[in-house]
């Protein structure tokens, strides 16, 4: 019996990771940064933070100083 995977941070069920044994670890994953390790609210709230953050050291991402 396989065991559900759970987020690192909350330990909510995280959608759409496959629990099959003979998978590739590659299809056992969610597409997308930390996936298959932090659940997407988690994610939302953690990229919130890290964009605060940036803003409030004075350099936004994809902006220039010129």
């Amino acid at each position: 019996m396989a065991v559900a995977r759970r987020c690192a941070w909350c330990g909510r069920l995280i959608a759409g990771v496959s629990d099959a044994r003979r998978v590739s670890a590659s299809k056992k994953r969610v597409e997308r940064i930390y996936g298959g390790y932090i659940c997407y609210s988690c994610l939302r709230r953690a990229i919130l933070r890290w964009t605060i953050r940036e803003i409030a050291a004075g350099s936004p991402t994809g902006q220039s100083n010129t």
